[in-house]
């Protein structure tokens, strides 16, 4: 009859700690979200996104002072700008006033998705809702 051997319990019990530490989930952290804000205004509006407590991502706002297409063009310098330093950008947004007399809104509309940017615009009374 062959003999058996038996196993120490604290031998079993270090196995099975092995074994749940391996099934653990290391380094899971998320990725904060890096998110550019262009702004038409140089002060209002970055004002006005700053108040924004976000926790979840990094978002920088800059005010341009450019506006419509200037911004759109503006926005995409900064964005090469800052892929020449291997930092990119999750979402990248323009936001400028939604003037009566802007001829160029719909261009500056069509040429920011094509850079793949998002757009936001705000009314002429902005400032003064503000």
């Amino acid at each position: 009859m062959a003999r058996v051997v038996k196993t120490d319990n604290a031998i079993l019990k270090r196995i099975k700690q092995k074994q749940e530490r391996e099934k653990r989930k290391y380094r899971t952290r998320e990725k904060r979200v890096r998110v550019l804000i262009v702004c038409e205004g140089e002060k209002t509006e970055p004002n006005y996104f700053k108040s924004f407590k976000v926790s979840s991502a990094t978002i920088e706002i800059i005010g341009s002072g450019f506006n419509t297409v200037s911004l759109v063009e503006e926005t995409k310098r900064i964005v090469k700008k800052q892929k020449k330093y291997d930092q990119e950008y999750d979402q990248v947004w323009c936001v400028f006033d939604r003037d009566d007399y802007s001829s160029t809104f719909n261009a500056a509309i069509e040429k920011a998705e094509s850079y793949g940017f998002k757009v936001a615009y705000s009314n002429e009374a902005f400032e003064l809702w503000y």
